[in-house]
């Protein structure tokens, strides 16, 4: 493994006294650096986005406009995109069982998925 020339994360470690003497050394400048790397996997998080549809009401003829949702966004709580896919992926192309798959995507990205959502998944991708 080499060295990243663009680290996303640079965390600076300070000397502030001497290990041998004790001696105060905050306003002393550095004269040297020691590198290390750590690669490593950002820690999964899935992301809500809540829609919420503004409506007016016409002072004129009392009717009730309500926005448009976005295309796909059809009932009050559902998988995105994503997610639907990575489950899809597990299966179909990591050969989970369905039950592991539910176990992996709760495990690992915090997404309670029954079984009977994956496979309706996979027939909606197979369409």
């Amino acid at each position: 493994m080499q060295f990243s020339s663009t680290p996303d994360e640079i965390i600076e470690l300070q000397v502030d006294q001497c290990e041998a003497c004790h001696h105060d050394l905050h306003a002393v400048a550095a004269c040297g650096r020691e590198r290390r790397q750590v690669v490593e996997l950002p820690s999964p998080r899935v992301v809500v986005q809540e829609y919420q549809a503004e409506q007016k009401q016409c002072p004129h003829c009392h009717h009730t406009t309500i926005a448009a949702f976005p295309a796909g966004v059809q009932a009050p709580v559902q998988y995105g995109s994503n997610v639907g896919a990575t489950a899809v992926y597990l299966v179909e192309q990591q050969l989970l069982p369905l039950a592991r798959t539910c176990e992996v995507m709760r495990d690992l990205l915090f997404v309670q998925m029954s079984e009977g959502t994956v496979w309706e998944l996979i027939q909606r991708c197979a369409g």
